[in-house]
C-alpha cells in the first residue's frame, strides 16, 4: 500500500481530498508570480555580438571598448522613390516635401554643426586609451605608433548637409539618404517607423517608396522575428493538442496535459528572467525558443505518461484519489529517469565557451528540475 513507504505517504498526501486543493492553490500561486516574471524575460534578452561571445573572448573585449570609445553611432537609412517611365513634377514635389519633414523627425541627423556634432576625442582622453599598451619606456607596438601619429581631432568650418538626393541615370528612381541615431534594437525601429510615415503621407499614386540601407535592414529584421517565439510556441502547441487528441480522443482532457505544460513553461521562463536580471546569464532570442520546444515536448511526454498510469490505476482502483497516489509513485521513477537523461545530456553544452548554448542547458536544467520536482514523490 502506499503508506507503506515514504514515498507513497508523500504521494497520498499530494492527491488526498482536501490536501489536493492545498496543492493546487499553491501552484496557482506559482503561475501568478512566474506568468508576471516570463512576460519581462523578452527585456533581458542579449542578441548583440559580445552578448553571444565569452566575455575573455578578444573580440567581445574589442567590441566593448569600441562602444565605450566612440559617441553616439549614426547609421544611414536609405529611400529610394521610383515611378517606372520616370519621375514627374509631382513626385519631385512629393520628394522635396519629405526631405524637408524629415530633417525634423525625431531621431533623424539632419546637419552637422560646427565644430563637428560628433563626439572627438582630446588629447589627455586619447592617451588613456593608449596607456595600457606602452612598456615600461612608454614605447608602443609599431601599429599603434602609427595610430597615434595620425590621431587628429577634426574640425569643421561650416554646418553640413547630412540628408543628400541623388537622381538615377534613366530619371525613375531618387535615392534620398539619411542619417539617423542608431541606438540599435527597437529604438531604431521606432525612427525608422517614422521616416516610413513622412514617406508613405500624401504619395502620389504610382510612386513607390522603400527604406532600406543599414537601419532599415534592421527595422525590417526587428519586424520579422518578433513574432517568431510566438509563431513557434503556437506551432510546437499545435502539435502538442494534435498528439493529445489522437491519444485521448477526447474535446476535454487534453486540456489537463496542455495547462501543466504551460505551467511548466511559465517557471521556467520566470526563472531564467530572475538568473538573467541577475547577470548570472546571458539570455538570447534563440535560448528563448529553444526553451519553448523543450519545455512543451518533454513537458508533454512526462504528463503523458503520468496520465496514462492514472487512467489504468482507474480500473484496479474505485477511489481515483487512491488511483492517483498509486499512479504518481509507480509513474515517478520512469519521469525522473527521462528528466535526469536530458538534464546529463544539458551538462554538455554548458561546459562550451558560446553563451547561447550555455543558456539553452541552464535553462534546461531549471525546466527538468521542476518535472523531477513534481515526480520526486514517486521515487522508491
Amino acid at each position: 500500500m502506499n503508506g507503506a513507504s515514504p514515498a507513497g505517504l508523500l504521494c497520498g498526501l499530494l492527491c488526498g481530498r482536501r490536501t489536493k486543493w492545498v496543492v493546487l492553490l499553491v501552484w496557482l500561486g506559482v503561475v501568478v508570480v512566474a506568468a508576471s516574471l516570463a512576460g519581462r524575460l523578452e527585456s533581458v534578452q542579449q542578441d548583440d555580438i559580445a552578448g553571444y561571445l565569452p566575455a575573455g573572448a578578444d573580440s567581445a573585449q574589442a567590441v566593448r571598448r569600441i562602444l565605450g570609445m566612440q559617441g553616439e553611432n549614426l547609421s544611414p537609412a536609405t529611400i529610394v522613390y521610383e515611378r517606372p517611365g520616370g519621375l514627374g513634377e509631382a513626385d519631385d514635389a512629393e520628394i522635396a516635401r519629405d526631405v524637408k519633414a524629415l530633417a525634423g523627425v525625431p531621431g533623424v541627423v539632419a546637419e552637422m554643426p560646427t565644430p563637428t556634432g560628433g563626439r572627438t576625442f582630446g588629447r589627455a582622453e586619447f592617451d588613456r586609451e593608449l596607456a595600457p599598451y606602452r612598456d615600461a619606456r612608454g614605447r608602443l607596438p609599431a601599429q599603434l605608433r602609427m595610430v597615434e601619429q595620425k590621431f587628429r581631432t577634426p574640425r569643421l568650418t561650416r554646418t553640413i548637409k547630412l540628408i543628400a538626393t541623388q537622381r538615377s541615370g534613366d530619371g525613375e528612381a531618387v535615392q534620398v539618404v539619411v542619417i539617423v541615431r542608431d541606438q540599435g534594437g527597437r529604438e531604431t525601429a521606432e525612427i525608422v517607423d517614422r521616416i516610413r510615415r513622412v514617406v508613405d503621407e500624401g504619395r502620389p499614386a504610382g510612386l513607390a517608396a522603400h527604406i532600406t540601407g543599414m537601419v532599415g535592414f534592421q527595422a525590417d529584421a526587428l519586424a520579422v522575428f518578433s513574432t517568431v517565439d510566438s509563431d513557434l510556441l503556437l506551432a510546437a502547441m499545435g502539435v502538442a493538442v494534435v498528439v493529445l487528441l489522437i491519444t485521448y480522443r477526447s474535446a476535454v482532457l487534453w486540456l489537463f496535459p496542455l495547462g501543466t505544460v504551460l505551467v511548466g513553461l511559465a517557471v521556467a521562463m520566470g526563472v531564467n528572467y530572475l538568473l538573467a536580471a541577475a547577470g548570472a546569464i546571458t539570455v538570447s532570442s534563440v535560448a528563448v525558443s529553444l526553451l519553448m520546444v523543450l519545455v512543451i515536448g518533454a513537458g508533454t511526454d512526462y504528463a503523458l505518461l503520468v496520465i496514462a498510469r492514472y487512467r489504468e490505476e482507474l480500473r484496479r482502483h474505485a477511489d481515483r484519489h487512491e488511483a492517483m497516489a498509486v499512479a504518481l509513485r509507480r509513474a515517478g521513477p520512469a519521469v525522473v529517469a527521462s528528466a535526469a537523461t536530458v538534464v546529463a545530456a544539458l551538462r554538455i553544452p554548458v561546459v562550451g565557451q558560446l553563451n547561447t548554448p550555455r543558456v539553452i542547458g541552464r535553462a534546461g536544467w531549471w525546466e527538468e528540475g521542476l518535472w523531477r520536482g513534481v515526480a520526486r514523490g514517486g521515487r522508491r
